[in-house]
């Protein structure tokens, strides 16, 4: 049993081990015309980005249709949850009162992502 637990405190000490928050994106039960905010709420997601704060964010989708749900989940650094939660307290679907969010300090161990540069073309691909 020793070996394992050895074997697997080997393994980890390799991983990343990158903290980070998942924000559960909720929408509320709040009618009205979300189409009003939709375009602050991209504004912020983008202003979040631009500073390094989003690691990645978007709407979950029906399998089928591919169409939003109206959940969705940021990725966001931040140095401790109280600090993301004043981070996302300023989207406009929050201030609007039409979501509300859960985060979740979450470690990023294992992955990989695959970039494609075509400089000519001016195009990135992710897989």
């Amino acid at each position: 049993m020793a070996d394992n637990d050895d074997a697997v405190n080997r393994m980890r000490a390799e991983f990343i081990g990158k903290r980070l928050f998942l924000v559960f994106l909720l929408p509320t039960d709040k009618t009205g015309d979300r189409a009003q905010v939709r375009l602050e709420h991209f504004k912020f997601v983008k202003r979040l980005e631009a500073e390094g704060r989003l690691f990645a964010a978007g709407p979950y989708v029906d399998e089928g249709s591919g169409k939003p749900t109206g959940e969705g989940l940021f990725i966001v650094r931040g140095a401790s949850s109280d600090e993301v939660a004043r981070i996302v307290s300023e989207d406009p679907f929050y201030k609007g009162g039409f979501r509300t969010f859960r985060i979740q300090p979450w470690q990023l161990n294992e992955g990989s992502l695959t970039v494609r540069l075509s400089l000519s073309e001016r195009r990135v691909e992710l897989e």
